[in-house]
């Protein structure tokens, strides 16, 4: 049997703690001995070769990612979001293009870098909440529609009005801006974005009259 010790110096209580707390969860702790020695981590790798790499590949990727999750949480004008960073975090899938629009029509600045990247000014747990939400509404909408367009579309306005389903869907027919077809599924009559700008206009109308 195989034995390797390593220190790991992490001067931030808050990352410490919790990076702490998620190696007890994630390493294979029957080969694993952690301990601490005021800002340090002091762990033993014990088994194989195998397993010893296996449990250090997993203490290098935690430690990268709560160290990327801390700094998005300092304070600051713009962040970038990696895509599959804020689906790992939200424990949900959705278009990142749903998510700009979204954060756009709520004040926010949003831009998508390379397809991948979302740079805002909003807050990581702001981005965290707009996507669970919008991947929530996607899961939804696979009973309404069969369009990928029209379920980025119902998934914006829904999310940024704060619509159930068949609210969004009633307004949106309403407005023309989708019909059913023979099996009742809801179809864009236009481009997606350009759909949303339509209700959101027709939205705020209604609203300043009221």
């Amino acid at each position: 049997m195989k034995k390797r010790e390593l220190r790991i110096t992490i001067e931030n209580d808050e990352i410490r703690e919790e990076f702490l707390n998620k190696l007890l969860k994630e390493l294979k702790i029957d080969y694993v001995k952690v301990g601490v020695k005021g800002k340090s981590i002091v762990i033993t790798l014990y088994g194989t070769k195998d397993i010893i790499n296996y449990n250090w590949n997993i203490i290098k990727k935690l430690r990268k990612e709560l160290t990327y999750i801390h700094t998005l949480k300092q304070p600051s004008k713009i962040k970038r979001y990696m895509h599959r960073f804020i689906q790992k975090l939200s424990k949900t899938t959705f278009p990142l293009e749903v998510l700009e629009v979204v954060l756009k029509c709520k004040k926010f600045y949003a831009k998508i870098i390379n397809n991948e990247i979302l740079e805002t000014n909003a807050s990581l747990d702001e981005v965290l909440e707009l996507a669970k939400n919008i991947g929530r509404k996607f899961q939804e909408l696979r009973l309404v529609t069969k369009s990928s367009s029209a379920k980025k579309f119902l998934a914006s306005i829904t999310t940024i009005l704060n619509l159930d389903i068949e609210e969004a869907r009633d307004l949106s027919l309403k407005l023309n801006v989708v019909e059913e077809d023979e099996l009742g599924f809801i179809r864009l009559t236009r481009e997606w974005k350009e759909a949303v700008k339509k209700v959101l206009q027709a939205f705020e109308e209604k609203e300043i009259k009221s």
